[in-house]
Formats: structure tokens, sequence, C-alpha cells
């Protein structure tokens, strides 16, 4: 039996690194016909499956994985990371004559990056092409972004999950953001762990566009989520740390102090596997929010999600 499994993407990650990266008001400027030399290349796995299952694994969790890659360079460097680190490849689905979703990633000296993705729909998971039934063996399930209209599959999961005891975490993307919450409560009250940022939340419960949200919105926040039936309702606030509400009490957590920032791509992956992996080793919310903060702090001093990921 597993710990947990991870469902979502998989991704061949290429950071291009350079301290020469145009920006204006927030938008990366290149000009169009010219080229560009960076400093550096870096080559890495990503996807919110493949991060959290590298992160659980490196808490001594047995880990699993149901995610979906070609057969081709990009999808063997993936499985060859994961199983590297001890992650079990029985739920991933190999496409043959396919092509291996990969980002590329801009990156500065600040350690803030834009990313230009190529998903080609393999991380669109279908139960048919796997042991469905045998991913419910497990204490818990982590189900991570995922694109196109997952919302049936996550449902059709939630279902199987509660009537087999299951525990869920959930950490929905942009395209379940953009249904809005009305669409998603059949699978937040059957949800154990809600995972986003302040942004995310207020786009679910549309708030508008506000980027920061004061402390007190963020618990108004929780809790309206919370009434959905959500066990545990986390709000990650990027250097402000994170806050949380458990139907009961609510808790604030600072972000740790850390060396220079690299990189910040990951860092809410990792967030979310050192709290879940907390939880599912019995701990306390305190004691998740500790590790999922920590977690994050080591990973945005590395490049890529998964180097500076926590090993116990």
């Amino acid at each position: 039996m597993f710990d947990i499994v991870t469902i979502g993407g998989a991704v061949q990650d290429l950071f291009f690194v350079s301290p020469d990266y145009e920006v204006r008001d927030d938008d990366l400027i290149f000009t169009w016909g010219e080229k560009f030399v960076v400093d550096d290349l870096v080559q890495d796995v990503g996807g919110g499956a493949c991060n959290s299952a590298v992160g659980f694994s490196r808490l001594g969790l047995n880990t699993a994985i149901w995610a979906r890659v070609a057969d081709d360079p990009a999808g063997d460097f993936i499985l060859r990371r994961l199983k590297n680190e001890k992650v079990s490849l029985d739920f991933v689905d190999l496409v043959e004559g396919g092509t291996t979703s990969l980002s590329s990633i801009f990156v500065d000296e600040t350690g803030e990056r834009s990313i230009v993705m190529f998903r080609n729909g393999n991380d669109e998971l279908d139960p048919d092409c796997i042991n469905f039934e045998k991913i419910f063996d497990s204490h818990w399930l982590f189900v991570a972004e995922l694109t196109g209209d997952p919302t049936p599959l996550i449902t059709q999961i939630s279902k199987e999950a509660q009537k087999k005891n299951v525990k869920l975490a959930f950490v929905p993307g942009l395209d379940q953001l953009e249904q809005g919450v009305e669409v998603l409560k059949e699978i937040l009250q059957r949800t154990e762990v809600l995972i986003f940022n302040d942004y995310e939340a207020g786009k679910l419960l549309g708030r508008g566009e506000s980027l920061r949200y004061s402390e007190d919105e963020v618990k108004e926040m929780l809790r309206e989520l919370s009434s959905f039936g959500v066990k545990i309702v986390v709000i990650t606030k990027d250097v402000d740390g994170a806050q949380a509400f458990d139907g009961k009490m609510f808790y604030n957590h600072p972000a740790p102090r850390v060396g220079k920032i690299v990189d910040t791509t990951g860092a809410g992956d990792a967030f979310a596997a050192g709290f879940v992996g907390a939880l599912v080793k019995d701990q306390s919310v305190e004691e998740a929010l500790e590790l999922g903060t920590k977690n994050a702090g080591s990973v945005i001093q590395k490049f890529g999600a998964q180097t500076g990921l926590i090993t116990v």
C-alpha cells in the first residue's frame, strides 16, 4: 500500500539563465527576429505531480505517480529522475510516438521567471490507460494541476477516494479556478486539504484581480472555502508566509529567512509537498506549515523545482 499517490503533469524544464533580460511593466521583452544569448542552461524535471512525488519520496513516504509522458528523450529523462528518486512508476501512462510536455523558463538574477510551455495534452489523464482502481490502494491522493477540463475526472477521483476512505489533497490549476467555486463544490466537500496562493484563492472566489490580500482578508477567504466542506484550507502568501484554517483554528506562519533567491520555480509545489507530507506522517497543522515553508525556502535557493527539496 502506498502512503500517497500524486496525480497530474510531468514536464521537462529547460532554464535559460541571464541577467540581461529586459522587463517593462512586468512584460519580458524580446526583439522579434533577433537572437538572444543566455549565460547558462539548466535541464530539470517539472510538473506538479512530479515535483510533489519527489518531495514526498524525499520525506520518506512510499510514493507513486499517475502521469502521462511520451516515449521520447524528454519522457525518458523524466522517468529516470523519478526512478532515481524512488517514486513508483506503476501508474505512468507511456504514450507511443507522442511528445512529452516541455517548458522553457527564462530566469534572471533575482530568481524571477517567465515560462513558455508546450503541454501537448500529456497531462490529460485517461483512467482506462492504467489500473485505475489500484491508485486507491493508498492512504492519500494528491491531485495537482491538470489541463483541459479535468473536473469530471477529479470528481470521479474524489468520489472513489471518499468511498474507500482515502484522504484527498487538491491543488487546483488555472482551468479549475476559472470555473468558479460552484462548479468545484462537489470536489471541495470531499477534500481533506486544499492549497493555493492568495491570488488563486481570490480568483476562485470571484474577489477580483488583487495581487495582495491582508491577513484579515485571507482569513475571510479561508473561512468561506472551509464552508464548502474542506477539512484544512491553506493559502500561501509568497514572502508573507502562509495561513491555514482547519474549521476551528486559524494558523499563520512566516516565510523562512533564506539566502540568495536563485529561482522561484516550484516553490508552491515544494510547500504543498512539505505541508501534506507532514500530515501524512500524522504531524500537526503547525508542524505542516513549518515544513511546507521550509521546503519552499530551500527550493528557491537552487535552479529547478526539485534540487532543493528537503530530504529526511
